[in-house]
């Protein structure tokens, strides 16, 4: 009898990822009714600003559709009561949306999330308007990427100094993963299990901590982010391998915000509803969490 041929998996690769996002054209037909127009500063503080869809809309019937926001803004620090060296507190930028970047947020219904480009509101000497300023976020990353695809690296050996020019056509992927340790109390501060790495007993079904790691991966999977696994770790009440599936280097300019976006907003979901309760057959007991993420 024949062997049978094993599955194929497809690997990752910038042609395969794709963006979950969806047309703004689609907004009315998923019951939207608030557009948050969203960013990330340099002290990774995730900020946005909430339009009712109608203001939204309006908002792009303009040439350039985008809002007015403080220059001081990227170097905000402790919760923007100050700011750090250099920033002034006058000019502003026109954060012009981008329009490919739309996605649903299932932690709040009826939102979604839009990132844009910040670019100077009026025209600036030796920059073209319409461009994206020094110090946009997301336009430093598409210039490191346009510059990886054409970039010529001298390449030295132990023993040769070869002065051999490479050209590298360069494309990016990013993952992540998260780790985190989920609490039954934190006064004092305590594991809702001492169970250990991968081990049954540590997710046991009908558990509070296993209800908590579904709703979370649920949440992950509605918000477009793929989950690829996730398992208990090696410290008490400790849940790793939370891997989220690769996408390319630009989408991750809007993957990695949305992937913390959407971590941070579950985590802190689960901790009210658990801290505060919500209608159940059963009594929850309160449940903190303390996360730790890494890029892999």
């Amino acid at each position: 009898m024949a062997a049978q041929p094993g599955p194929t998996y497809l690997p990752y690769s910038p042609q395969t990822a794709k963006a979950h996002t969806i047309p703004v054209s689609s907004l009315a037909s998923h019951n939207i009714h608030s557009v948050r127009i969203t960013w990330v500063d340099f002290s990774n503080s995730t900020r946005f600003r909430v339009l009712p869809l109608s203001s939204f809309q309006r908002l792009l019937a303009s040439s350039r559709p985008g809002i007015a926001i403080a220059q001081v803004v990227l170097g905000l620090v402790l919760s923007g009561l100050a700011f750090a060296h250099g920033f002034s507190a006058t000019g502003e930028y026109l954060y012009v949306v981008d329009l490919d970047s739309i996605r649903l947020c299932p932690y709040a219904p009826g939102h979604v999330s839009i990132m844009g480009w910040f670019q100077d509101k009026t025209p600036v000497p030796g920059r073209a308007l319409g461009t994206g300023v020094p110090m946009c976020p997301r336009s430093v990353l598409k210039r490191v990427i346009e510059c990886a695809l054409s970039i010529t690296i001298w390449i030295y050996t132990h023993f040769v100094p070869c002065s051999t020019a490479t050209s590298y056509n360069a494309a990016f992927l990013v993952g992540f993963e998260s780790e985190f340790i989920l609490l039954k109390s934190t006064n004092p501060i305590e594991a809702v299990n001492p169970h250990g790495h991968s081990i049954s007993s540590a997710l046991p079904s009908g558990a509070k901590e296993t209800e908590v790691m579904e709703e979370i991966a649920q949440g992950l999977v509605d918000s477009g982010v793929e989950l690829m696994m996730y398992h208990s770790e090696g410290a008490p009440g400790q849940v790793g391998g939370l891997n989220l599936g690769q996408e390319s280097c630009m989408l991750t300019s809007q993957y990695s915000m949305r992937s913390s976006r959407v971590h941070c907003h579950l985590l802190k979901l689960l901790m009210h509803l658990y801290t505060h309760g919500r209608p159940s057959s059963t009594s929850r007991s309160n449940m903190a969490f303390a996360q730790r993420s890494h890029q892999g």
